[in-house]
């Protein structure tokens, strides 16, 4: 994972729709698995103005879902990647 809540991010994978690509948001959560028929990482507030079936505004009292690999986080240094954190060693990498 790239984000962790709070973070400033941009999107820059979004292929559905590809005219949200550059704008802001904020990542507020994990997504849980019933939002949406897709797997989203993240609940997100817009910083910008996107274009979905509907637009939306910043400011206005709603979340966007987005995943991971489509969101940049803005930060001044890359951060201490904590994958190993929750990540566990496949059994077949393990020393026998």
């Amino acid at each position: 994972m790239q984000c962790i809540p709070g973070d400033l991010a941009v999107v820059v994978n979004d292929h559905e729709y590809p005219g949200n690509n550059g704008a802001l948001l904020r990542v507020l959560k994990s997504a849980k698995p019933e939002f949406g028929n897709t797997p989203y990482d993240w609940l997100c507030e817009p910083l910008s103005t996107f274009h979905f079936s509907k637009t939306i505004k910043p400011g206005m009292p709603c979340v966007i879902l987005y995943r991971d690999v489509e969101l940049k986080p803005l930060r001044d240094g890359d951060g201490q990647d904590e994958t190993l954190s929750w990540l566990t060693t496949p059994e077949s990498l393990q020393p026998a």
